[in-house]
């Protein structure tokens, strides 16, 4: 290391070391105020057995802070912990030059027991605080050991490393902070939220959307442990981190855009309460916050974070366990906004037209005791009678009135007591019927979210970790063919297949052809020629293995009685050369309406895939939309077909559609899945079959417009002749939906795939 390197590094090491130190005796100081799960927090004693040179400024900054906000009686405890845990930190550094994690969990353990055991002496503590205590002892501990852990290691390299538990660490760390930072309250701003979503857009900057939705899920940890009131409007961080991170490619506008629009339908979804506009400013502030900060200062703490390291393994295990976490507390949310559905509809009182009619008119008739005392059954077979007839027909004359009760006084008053009655009960009952159905969309929205946080989760457990040494020799390959500054990352999938990512500067030269050559080498894969994508004056490429098949897809069409629109809709989504879907939706009916229906459905199936969303979960969101979107009787079938090129199989999923065929070696298959069109019912049943493909096997999905039992016209034409996947679906589709001239009830769409073992 040159005499000019050292210099700048050791100048980077001071500013880190004292923002830092001040940063530590900020968090010491707001401590005295802050909350944890309700009670005065004791994470300021961890603050100060972490905080290594300035633990005594840090303790000074937390007394004074007690003092300063008057919860000095509140805070006995943690005052009397944070004494002595200083005094046996300082005694514990007279015999150590650096500091030890376990060390530091020991003292912090002593010290917190000694102070208890005098607080408990001198003071009346009821079983709720010591067992808060007692956990607090456990939690400061664990807190300081990472802390000091995690200073280490930054000490020796420089570098935050995220992978494995020291990513456990960091998170853990991290979720304290914000915590402590949540109890800051400036203008109706929050610091916690501001500091998380300022967070969660750099780590979607550099590991794009799990990066996004990781952060978004601690941030939620973090807050919740502070404050429950603004936990919930907090939890849609982690979806909005999600999808931001999902266009973070297309550059830092875009995606703070859409990391805006995101969080705002999500709390009209959710709905307007008391906390809305503060998470809104919130938000808001923290887009600001990031939008100045300059890109090379965002790219160089990116740098100190992590390293090479890629979002494969942000957090690991951890990250895995607060998304499921998040996913658990909606589902928790969405069963408590059931059960007091379910204990309104208990305890409601459903109005009676009898009893409006009787209060209204009889009790201040002159004749109310002959009609209710001396003729008791007749009235009230009379009242039940005419309560019958204003049900049936929406309303009674006086006439119906006099028939019943010749001798009723009273008679238009009557009649109008019990048409204004019945109105009454109408509104109190389509009241009850809108509010069920709103009820039932935010349950669906929350539904929603909870499978994307669970698919999410299952997908960062199954990831395998990076692999260092592959990724160094990745990395040396580019530099050798000119690739300066080169930066590479190598993956395995659940799948065990590889995934090689480089990051090069915009300005290198590169032959791919070369490249791909020596990365097919390096992992004795045969990988496909890269696909690059550029951003802030860095090209990403990313390599992947070559499928073992190919497809190829043809389509014939044809709309009934020759309209000018056909109701079904066919999408091709390609995320890469080794996984493909084939998504074909048949909207309900004919004409435009069905088309309108048709694309609504699969241009959402599309977006979602890309977006890495399961067919199961897309399916369920995709019914949610089509129940809510406005149209009276909206309903669309959805067929996908999921192609895994590398290893040959195709999954098979529907909701409403038609059988799907496999024709192989002069035979044929059908694939006849039961299941509801999307829009009817508030939960839709998926079903799902895998096939193994082979050489030469053809696939067919087409509507319901080809007929019940078109097996044999099928196999007839698939069997004669060797033609290619247009003149085939053009041959299928034209017998069953002849230009004849003849009339047709249906629309008639068929999608022939073709599969192609690769030599």
């Amino acid at each position: 290391m040159n005499g000019r390197t050292k210099g700048k590094f050791s100048k980077e090491h001071t500013v880190f070391a004292v923002v830092s130190s001040v940063f530590q005796i900020f968090l010491a100081f707001i401590s005295a105020r802050a909350q944890l799960v309700g009670m005065p927090t004791v994470l300021g004693i961890a603050v100060i057995a972490s905080s290594g040179r300035c633990a005594l400024l840090c303790y000074l900054a937390a007394i004074a802070g007690m003092v300063m906000f008057g919860r000095l009686d509140d805070m006995v405890f943690q005052a009397a912990a944070m004494t002595l845990v200083m005094g046996f930190r300082s005694l514990y550094s007279i015999s150590r030059k650096k500091a030890d994690p376990s060390g530091s969990a020991v003292f912090t353990v002593v010290g917190m027991t000694v102070a208890l055991t005098i607080v408990s002496i001198f003071f009346e503590i009821s079983a709720r605080e010591m067992i808060y205590f007692v956990s607090g002892i456990v939690i400061c501990a664990a807190i300081s050991y990472f802390a000091v852990s995690t200073k280490n290691r930054t000490d020796a390299n420089g570098l935050l490393d995220i992978n494995g538990r020291h990513g456990i660490s960091l998170a853990v760390l991290y979720v304290a902070t914000v915590s402590l930072l949540t109890s800051v309250s400036v203008f109706g701003f929050n610091a916690g939220r501001i500091f998380g979503s300022v967070v969660l857009l750099c780590a979607a900057t550099k590991y794009r959307h799990i990066g996004g939705a990781v952060m978004g899920a601690l941030t939620t940890c973090g807050v919740l442990l502070c404050s429950v009131d603004t936990a919930g409007n907090t939890l849609l961080l982690a979806t909005a981190g999600l999808i931001c991170g999902a266009v973070s490619a297309a550059g830092s506008f875009a995606m703070v855009l859409t990391f805006l629009i995101a969080s705002i339908m999500g709390l009209v979804v959710i709905g307007i309460n008391a906390d809305t506009f503060m998470m809104l400013k919130d938000v808001a502030i923290a887009a600001v916050l990031f939008s100045c900060l300059p890109a090379n200062f965002v790219r160089k703490l990116l740098n100190h974070i992590g390293g090479d390291t890629n979002a494969i393994s942000i957090v690991g295990q951890a990250a895995s366990s607060r998304l499921n976490f998040a996913s658990k507390t909606l589902g928790g949310i969405r069963n408590q906004l059931n059960e007091i559905a379910e204990v309104i509809r208990k305890k409601s009182v459903q109005t009676d037209i009898q009893t409006i009619a009787g209060n209204r008119v009889c009790l201040e008739c002159a004749g109310c005791k002959s009609c209710w005392k001396e003729n008791t059954g007749d009235t009230v077979g009379a009242f039940t009678s005419l309560e019958e007839k204003v049900e049936r027909y929406g309303k009674i004359r006086s006439s119906d009135v006099s028939a019943c009760m010749p001798d009723c006084r009273k008679t238009g008053e009557l009649t109008k007591a019990f048409n204004t009655g019945y109105q009454e009960k109408l509104y109190e009952y389509t009241n009850g019927v809108r509010a069920g159905e709103l009820r039932e969309v935010v349950t669906q929205q929350l539904s929603a979210m909870e499978d994307i946080l669970s698919d999410l989760s299952h997908r960062i457990c199954q990831m395998s970790s990076v692999d260092p040494s592959l990724s160094e020799r990745v990395r040396a390959a580019a530099v050798r063919l000119g690739c300066k500054n080169a930066k590479a990352c190598v993956s395995c999938d659940e799948n065990k297949n590889y995934r090689a990512e480089l990051f090069i500067p915009n300005l290198s030269k590169v032959d791919t052809v070369k490249l791909t050559v020596e990365v097919s080498e390096i992992l004795n894969v045969d990988m496909e020629l890269p696909t690059a994508t550029s951003s802030d004056g860095i090209t990403k490429l990313i390599f992947t293995p070559m499928p073992e098949y190919k497809i190829e897809i043809g389509m014939w069409q044809s709309s009934s009685n020759n309209d000018i629109y056909c109701g079904d809709t066919l999408e091709l989504v390609e995320l890469n050369s080794c996984e493909e879907y084939v998504v074909l939706s048949d909207g309900m009916g004919t004409g435009k309406r069905a088309k309108l229906d048709s694309m609504l459905a699969s241009g959402l199936a599309r977006k979602l895939l890309k977006a890495g969303i399961s067919c199961q979960t897309g399916i369920r969101m995709i019914n949610s939309v089509m129940r809510v979107k406005g149209w009276e009787e909206s309903f669309s079938t959805i067929d996908i077909a999921h192609f895994d090129l590398r290893r040959g199989v195709c999954e098979f999923v529907k909701a409403g559609a038609a059988s799907s065929y496999l024709v192989r070696d002069e035979t044929i298959r059908s694939f006849t899945l039961d299941s509801l069109p999307l829009g009817i019912l508030s939960e839709t049943d998926i079903s799902s079959e895998r096939v193994k493909l082979f050489d030469k096997d053809i696939i067919i999905l087409a509507s319901d417009g080809i007929g019940s039992s078109p097996e044999n016209a099928i196999l007839s034409a698939a069997v004669q002749g060797d033609k290619n996947s247009d003149k085939l679906a053009a041959e299928i589709g034209s017998f069953f939906a002849p230009e004849s001239g003849e009339v047709r009830r249906d629309d008639v769409t068929v999608a022939v795939i073709k599969v192609c073992a690769l030599v």
